[in-house]
């Protein structure tokens, strides 16, 4: 997609070409999350006690005119629901709903219609905001082309849909446009609705682009100042990699049969055999296949401080005395070590003045929309009376 980001770049800055892509990192434009009361890693949402799982096809988007005195009064959120209005353009409350419609279809057979209708406002209310940012970019940047500018960048906006085509098909392992529509139909979405979303989301990174973007060029003063200020971010604690040989009694018989165990490891260990060998022979420890081996392991981060204190003093390469346990017996070697200390500048400064550029593009950000906002007619479907609290 790189060549095409390039050449819309070029319509709207008159510009035919560019040397590298434009990447926005903007989350007030970026595909809208789940946010409704998460209630687990899976990424589900509950409403009023009803799951319903997020989707993973993002975005929402129209540009059909209407009267910015849009009548608000149909609290169905039916698909035809004008949830919003920004200059004269409608949103949807379908298009809100297109991302989370499979998960959606299937919480209504477990709910209540006025559960179902609940979940459905819930979504809305959650993801308005963000959809009303995005509206507001992509009207902005159409309106300020010309009608050859306006030709040129649905041109654009086609081919770099071809490409995010190609990408959906072999996501989902299917070789035709139409074998994709299908599969989008069969999970309530519609082909067309994505790709108006896509549109309103190129369109909205791209005026973000034009009109957001960092310009600033950190001194290296200035990229000190951020690494003193910020000195406990770039502390290092002490580390060890380490291997194990662990022996327990239950798997033994008891703490003799353990013993007897542990004394073949330790002769195998004396005849030059190496710790992996040994370890993967005679070891019941949890890395014993991969040679008793741990990875990177943080001072303080081990329940078993003997353990810890014998590999942050132990030196590298010699096997430990035996750690006896109630229940085990133990030795541990050292792979390698790093103290505590501190990364330097100059292995930072790079992604120092990424962050200060960072910080200032956010600041562009909420001050574009900012801007924006301040000049537009927002109405919502949650307004109260002459009042604008999503603006």
């Amino acid at each position: 997609m790189r060549h095409t980001v390039c050449l819309l770049a070029g319509v709207l800055l008159g510009v035919w070409g560019c040397n590298k892509a434009m990447k926005v990192d903007n989350p007030v434009v970026g595909p809208p999350p789940p946010r409704v009361n998460v209630a687990n890693a899976a990424g589900v949402a509950s409403v009023d006690g009803q799951a319903v799982a997020s989707a993973d096809v993002d975005g929402v988007g129209d540009v059909i005119q209407t009267s910015a005195s849009q009548n608000f009064t149909d609290r169905s959120f039916s698909d035809g629901t004008v949830v919003a209005t920004v200059n004269g353009v409608p949103i949807f409350a379908g298009e809100i709903l297109d991302p989370y419609r499979p998960n959606l279809l299937q919480a209504k057979k477990q709910m209540t219609p006025e559960q179902y209708r609940a979940a459905r406002e819930a979504l809305v209310r959650q993801d308005l905001p963000r959809a009303i940012e995005r509206k507001l970019l992509a009207h902005s940047l159409r309106s300020g082309l010309k009608a050859e500018q306006i030709k040129a960048l649905d041109a654009q906006l086609d081919e770099m849909f071809k490409e995010e085509l190609t990408n959906m098909m072999k996501k989902m392992g299917v070789t035709s446009v139409r074998e994709l529509e299908i599969e989008f139909q069969n999970r309530g979405l519609s082909l067309d609705q994505i790709k108006k979303t896509f549109a309103d989301q190129q369109m909205a990174q791209q005026y973000m682009f034009i009109h957001a973007r960092s310009k600033i060029n950190p001194t290296r003063e200035q990229l000190l100042e951020y690494y003193r200020e910020h000195a406990a971010d770039y502390e290092t604690p002490a580390k060890v990699r380490w291997q194990q040989i662990l022996i327990s009694h239950e798997k033994h018989g008891g703490r003799s049969g353990a013993q007897r165990r542990l004394s073949e490891a330790a002769n195998e260990l004396l005849e030059g055999k190496s710790f992996d060998e040994v370890a993967k022979k005679y070891s019941d420890g949890p890395t014993a296949s991969s040679g008793g081996k741990w990875d990177w392991t943080q001072k303080g981060s081990l329940a078993d401080k003997e353990v810890e204190k014998l590999l942050f003093t132990l030196p590298v390469g010699e096997v430990s005395p035996v750690i006896r346990a109630k229940d085990q017996f133990q030795v541990v070697m050292v792979v390698e070590r790093q103290e505590a200390g501190r990364i330097r500048f100059e292995d930072v400064q790079g992604d120092i003045k990424k962050a200060l550029q960072a910080q200032d593009q956010q600041a562009r950000i909420e001050e574009t929309l900012a801007e924006l906002k301040a000049d537009a007619v927002i109405h919502t479907i949650f307004d109260e009376p002459n009042s604008t609290a999503l603006r």
